[in-house]
């Protein structure tokens, strides 16, 4: 079910945090709250997102915390899933229930924010899109 109202809010909430408008706690209160639509994709991109900010302490991504740009391309991606109107279709489930996971993902993605470890996730290069394929359709729509 895709929830055309609450992805709205989702992709303005997402570029408030980009822009360095709201800081990341705010971010985190807010899309943790849409993410309980039935949408999927709201819970997906809020998974998703998850390991790109840290949870801990706050702040506003301006200065020394703007985002990579493999950080900027998720958050591209999830910017123009949101406004696709898609189905959801992929991955329900991008956080691991086994804690050593936690600690490897979350020291990965604090190394990746910090630019030490570079992302070679290449099969994530996609998501939240099914695949390459989709995304570069709704790219090419977009421009």
């Amino acid at each position: 079910m895709v929830d055309i109202e609450k992805r709205k809010q989702a992709l303005e909430l997402l570029r408030e945090y980009r822009c360095g408008e709201i800081t990341n706690m705010q971010f985190s209160d807010k899309f943790l709250s849409l993410a309980s639509s039935p949408d999927p994709a709201l819970k997906a991109i809020n998974q998703l997102l998850w390991f790109t900010y840290d949870d801990v302490r706050e702040y506003r991504l301006t200065g020394e915390r703007i985002p990579s740009s493999e950080i900027n391309e998720l958050f591209d991606r999830c910017e123009l899933f949101l406004e696709s109107g898609l189905e959801y279709r992929g991955s329900k489930r991008f956080i691991s229930i086994n804690p050593f996971v936690w600690i490897i993902n979350g020291v990965l993605s604090l190394a990746r924010l910090a630019h030490i470890v570079p992302d070679t996730r290449a099969a994530d290069s996609y998501l939240p899109f099914q695949n390459i394929e989709e995304l570069a359709r709704y790219r090419g729509e977009r421009s």
